[in-house]
């Protein structure tokens, strides 16, 4: 049985990853390897555990809906509109306008837009 600095620990890697941390980052975090992470809690938020996003999440019904129905972190949504590897930069700037904090730019509407399927009243609709 898992002792209790270990299970507090796994917990810590579980709210992190919720929060969008990869692997790698909450291995950093904690002083880790990623390996050591993913053994821990290694999908966790897809077959366990996710929380489905609030409009305080995602200020865009559409997406949100989009990231609800696929399960999907925001890192997860980051890796599906810039592809791989996942850049930090790109995670922070697409988590901010998902937030409703920020403007998109059009190529960043268009590669939600390929990426998703969805149209731009679909993604984009906020809630009245």
């Amino acid at each position: 049985m898992k002792n209790k600095e270990t299970e507090q620990r796994t917990q810590l890697m579980k709210e992190l990853r919720k929060q969008g941390l990869s692997y790698r980052a909450i291995g950093l975090r904690l002083g880790v390897s990623r390996q050591t992470v993913f053994n821990h809690i290694g999908g966790y938020e897809r077959v366990c555990y996710f929380t489905p996003w609030t409009e305080q999440d995602i200020a865009y019904k559409g997406l949100r809906e989009y990231m609800n129905e696929h399960r999907m972190s925001k890192t997860d949504f980051t890796r599906l509109i810039y592809g791989q590897p996942f850049n930090p930069n790109n995670f922070q700037r697409l988590s901010k306008i998902l937030a409703g904090g920020e403007n998109f730019t059009k190529p960043t509407i268009d590669k939600i837009l390929s990426a998703t399927g969805l149209t731009y009243e679909e993604a984009f609709r906020k809630e009245v």
